[in-house]
């Protein structure tokens, strides 16, 4: 039986043992007092249940932690190994094996030396703000204007497949 028929079965028969002057006739308390503890009863279950599942729940966010600790851990280590390989080779170098395959290439990216100074019309207008388009910042420079708060930087990527 649950809660909400716990609940109607006492209300039906604390109804059901008043007389028509209000007085709750005798030999109704055994069955009330039957039906209030299991009311009692199934709440304190209810209430166990809960505290077993926020331990659960719990648990399961502490754990969510500890990995998302050490996957931050292991992709530090990546990064770094990954500049160490890159400070080690050639630009177009590579190198492979039946098992890996290493190489680089240059690649061109713009980078932000101060963001106010870049001109307005080489920005996205988001209400309230201004972002910088990076895209059309390159291919300005790439066409030779010269831009103010950004510069064409040649850098080298590392594959690994």
């Amino acid at each position: 039986m649950n809660l909400y028929e716990i609940n109607r079965e006492l209300n039906d028969l604390i109804l059901s043992a008043i007389d028509g002057d209000g007085v709750i006739q005798e030999g109704f308390e055994a069955d009330i007092d039957e039906l209030a503890f299991r009311k009692e009863e199934k709440l304190l279950n209810c209430a166990k249940y809960i505290k077993n599942e926020q331990a659960l729940a719990d648990m399961i966010k502490a754990e969510e932690q500890a990995l998302a600790s050490r996957r931050k851990a292991i992709e530090a280590r990546i990064e770094w190994m990954k500049k160490y390989v890159l400070s080690n080779m050639e630009a177009g170098e590579k190198v492979a094996d039946a098992q890996a395959q290493i190489g680089t290439r240059k690649s061109e990216a713009i980078e932000i030396i101060e963001e106010t100074l870049v001109p307005k019309e080489l920005c996205n207008h988001i209400p309230e703000t201004w972002k910088v388009d990076k895209t059309a910042i390159k291919k300005a420079i790439k066409s030779g204007v010269e831009v103010s708060g950004a510069k064409l930087v040649e850098r080298l990527n590392l594959s690994i497949k």
